[in-house]
């Protein structure tokens, strides 16, 4: 296998990275771009590297070295079911490449599993650097409610939304009376696109860019809207999560919850592809009815 020129290395994965990868003694034979968003790419980036003796690692870019920092601090303490962190540098982190088959449709052990994964990370106590006190505002739930107005009006505004349904959505969605109780590591992104079933180590997540001190419900919520499971998956998942943390809070809250999901989902979207938001907007309907 031939090994790549190191400028060349450093040309694709920046300088940080590649200094991380040659202090390992191995050369680089192939470095392969995993990162599917175009947005992602502007700031940041996920990389396969493939070295001559056949190992393979994970190289990610993050906006900042603080939240380098922060994903290398929360994926240690994640522990099973998350990639190991093998180095980090500035805003780089170097991670163990985790291969498994794609999950596609899962069964119903595999769903409970899944549950399970997020219910151990929600249950994790947050690093004593990251102490959840330093994020006040998580704990005020004026804030949170103010926000989902916010991006309700910014979608109304844009003509993505119908006025009727914009005052539903506030109206509807309440005040979050246990938002304090649900604080600690979020994933922001568990979906069985980002999840592998590993041989032995049963799912993985492989995507943990966006981890970080958040709403647990939300968090629960943010799943839902990502991998929109029907009313048995769903219930498999929550059976499975209720062995790790109770479900309880989320259940209670739900309506609110789930609201914030879809707005935000269609908040990204609209940056990115317009006013035209009918598929993410027709599954607000429900919720605000």
């Amino acid at each position: 296998m031939t090994a790549l020129d190191h400028d060349a290395v450093v040309g694709v994965l920046g300088p940080e990275l590649a200094e991380m990868i040659a202090a390992r003694g191995v050369a680089v034979a192939h470095v392969g771009d995993v990162t599917t968003l175009r947005a992602a790419r502007r700031v940041a980036g996920a990389f396969r590297v493939e070295l001559i003796d056949g190992t393979c690692l994970k190289a990610r870019l993050m906006p900042s070295a603080a939240r380098a920092r922060e994903v290398a601090a929360l994926l240690a303490q994640a522990g099973e079911g998350f990639p190991v962190v093998l180095g980090l540098r500035g805003r780089a982190l170097l991670l163990e490449w985790v291969e498994g088959s794609v999950l596609g449709d899962p069964r119903a052990d595999m769903l409970r599993r899944c549950g399970a994964l997020l219910g151990a990370l929600h249950a994790t106590r947050i690093p004593a650097g990251l102490d959840a006190e330093a994020h006040a505002a998580l704990r005020d739930p004026n804030a949170f409610q103010a926000r989902l107005a916010q991006q309700v009006g910014a979608l109304r505004d844009a003509g993505a939304l119908e006025a009727d349904v914009a005052r539903a959505a506030v109206d509807r969605a309440g005040r979050p009376r246990h938002a304090d109780a649900s604080i600690g590591i979020a994933h922001g992104d568990l979906c069985g696109e980002n999840i592998v079933a590993h041989p032995t180590r049963g799912p993985v997540s492989i995507d943990n860019g966006n981890l970080a001190v958040g709403h647990l419900d939300y968090d629960l919520a943010r799943t839902f809207y990502r991998w929109p499971l029907c009313e048995a998956a769903r219930a498999l998942f929550l059976e499975g999560y209720a062995t790790r943390r109770s479900p309880a809070t989320f259940v209670r809250e739900e309506r609110f919850w789930m609201i914030c999901a879809i707005v935000v989902g269609a908040t990204v979207q609209l940056a990115f592809d317009g006013p035209e938001l009918a598929g993410t907007l027709r599954r607000l309907r429900p919720w605000v009815a």
